[in-house]
């Protein structure tokens, strides 16, 4: 019967321990999008200013901003492609304006987040979000003036494009 009590002792513990490593490991993830997520934000915020000609554009692939030839010397905006650390791969779900230009970026993941409170200003309105879909990153709006700023919600139905997929650290 000890025995029994015992066994029973130890699973509960385990199950709890699993639970706590599944919530730390959510909690790290949650930690390297918004770091991702900004890199892509600060990236096409630098796409936009370094417009040639029309400065505010966005660019059309997610390409575009490892290496932008739109003038004389080619840009680097982003070092490289970032997979979405939610979902592991590289289907980032991609916002565009009506000229099918790339506004802001977000995770695909419906799951629910845990960071619920103390965001940066350039991530306002996160707090809000029901899944890591509302973690909409967008350039700032003075980055140019052409980047239509589509709702997140309504991007369902968009065509998520991918970038090749590299892990690790930055």
């Amino acid at each position: 019967m000890a025995a029994l009590v015992a066994v029973a002792i130890i699973a509960a513990a385990s199950l709890a321990a699993l639970r706590y490593g599944a919530a730390h490991q959510q909690r790290e993830k949650e930690a390297w999008l918004l770091f991702v997520g900004n890199e892509y934000r600060v990236a096409l915020e630098r796409y936009a200013r370094a417009g040639v000609g029309v400065p505010g554009q966005g660019p059309r692939e997610l390409e575009e901003l490892l290496i932008d030839r739109r003038g004389r010397q080619p840009l680097h905006h982003l070092r490289r492609p970032y997979p979405d650390p939610m979902t592991g791969r590289a289907d980032w779900v991609l916002v565009r304006n009506d000229a099918g230009l790339i506004t802001a970026i977000h995770s695909s993941s419906t799951r629910l987040p845990f960071k619920r409170s103390g965001f940066g200003k350039s991530e306002q309105g996160f707090e809000k979000a029901s899944s890591y879909r509302g973690w909409v990153f967008r350039p700032a709006a003075d980055a140019g003036k052409t980047l239509r700023q589509n709702d997140p919600e309504d991007d369902r139905d968009s065509d998520p494009e991918s970038s090749p997929s590299q892990e690790g650290p930055p």
